[in-house]
């Protein structure tokens, strides 16, 4: 059986591509290859490769959160191919009300029974990267 959503999704929705650009450009103006670094450098952030990141870029220059900057380097320090991209206040706004989303539901998920008690540093890998489950102390169930 298959869940239909009704209407679009709630806003702000982001893809966790978009999301991570955001942050990135929270540091300063960069170009493409830079944005790629560093969000390879967030070991967190899922893997993205130039078309995810130039699509994504083209979609928030259309919805004005982020405008590719007027000023360049210097063109003897820097390839004058690249294109900069700034952060607009549409973007930090929508960044920051995506962070107090995410907030809620890892809020929401730590009341969970599931959870209770349940930290990375309290667990053991499960043989699987990223999978955790709680330590059980012997003899508990």
């Amino acid at each position: 059986m298959a869940f239909k959503r009704k209407g679009p999704p709630p806003e702000p929705y982001m893809t966790p591509a978009v999301y991570h650009i955001l942050l990135a450009l929270g540091d300063g103006e960069r170009h493409g290859y830079a944005l790629l670094r560093a969000i390879a450098a967030n070991s967190d952030a899922p893997p993205i490769g130039p078309t995810t990141l130039y699509r994504s870029l083209r979609h928030m220059l259309d919805d004005g959160l982020v405008v590719v900057a007027d000023e360049r380097p210097d063109p003897a320090l820097d390839d004058e191919r690249r294109e900069y991209y700034r952060l607009t206040g549409r973007g930090r706004a929508l960044a920051l009300a995506e962070t107090e989303r995410l907030e809620r539901i890892v809020v929401a998920a730590r009341a969970k029974p599931l959870l209770q008690g349940a930290r990375p540093a309290d667990a053991v890998a499960d043989g699987v990267e990223g999978v955790w489950r709680p330590v059980v102390a012997p003899g508990g169930a």
